[in-house]
């Protein structure tokens, strides 16, 4: 399974509009401003597209689920 770190000055904006599509967002910042984004739904490349068209968020990277 994988998981999104996102950059984000509104980690509560981000987290109640993936909500609405299955994904959530990390209580506690991993960095500065960069939250863990996760899909319940394991389908992770539309979370993707949906943080990338709405610009809640910057991608920084993809990672593995340890």
């Amino acid at each position: 399974m994988k998981e999104l770190i996102v950059e984000t000055s509104n980690r509560e904006a981000l987290d109640k509009l993936l909500q609405c599509f299955g994904g959530v967002v990390a209580e506690e910042p991993c960095d500065f401003n960069q939250y863990q984004v996760r899909s319940v739904n394991n389908n992770l490349d539309y979370i993707r597209f949906i943080i990338q068209k709405q610009g809640y968020a910057k991608i920084i990277r993809e990672q593995e689920i340890n």
